[in-house]
């Protein structure tokens, strides 16, 4: 035999080993990156993307992209080992990860987002903005005592 296919398969066995490596340092980088951006937002007081079109990116459309991302490159990586990805771990990252990801892609669009996806500076400076908004009429009843 020559020496040639022990070369080739030397490459590609360090070329899958180094694409390993590169997906064992991404995965935690995306996963903290997503974590950072759920988390932050709603430790924070004010933010210069509040009332842009980054304010649905930040909020609804990273962390599910990032956490797609991270299971995707889990499951590259498990199949490099010859690995499914459990069940489980696909039952509690996709589904919640692709609806959050829908409901960001309609935040973009202008639909107004539940409360309870907002955090609570955003909710209250809302709420602040609409009572400005919102003219006052006297009551009736008032005039007529």
């Amino acid at each position: 035999m020559n020496g040639v296919g022990v070369a080739h398969t030397t490459s590609l066995r360090s070329d899958l080993m180094l694409e390993n490596v590169a997906l064992l340092v991404a995965i935690p980088i995306l996963v903290g990156v997503g974590i950072y951006f759920i988390v932050h937002p709603r430790r924070i007081s004010d933010a210069w993307w509040y009332g842009s079109m980054h304010e649905p990116v930040n909020l609804y459309v990273i962390p599910p992209v990032c956490f797609l991302f991270s299971f995707a490159m889990l499951a590259r990586l498990l199949e490099s080992f010859d690995r499914e990805v459990p069940v489980v771990l696909t039952l509690i990252v996709f589904p919640p990860s692709m609806f959050v990801l829908i409901l960001g892609i309609f935040a973009f669009l202008g639909m107004p987002m539940p409360r309870f996806l907002m955090p609570k500076w955003i909710r209250e400076r809302k709420a602040q903005e609409r009572a400005g908004r919102r003219p006052r009429r006297p009551r009736k009843n008032s005039e007529k005592r």
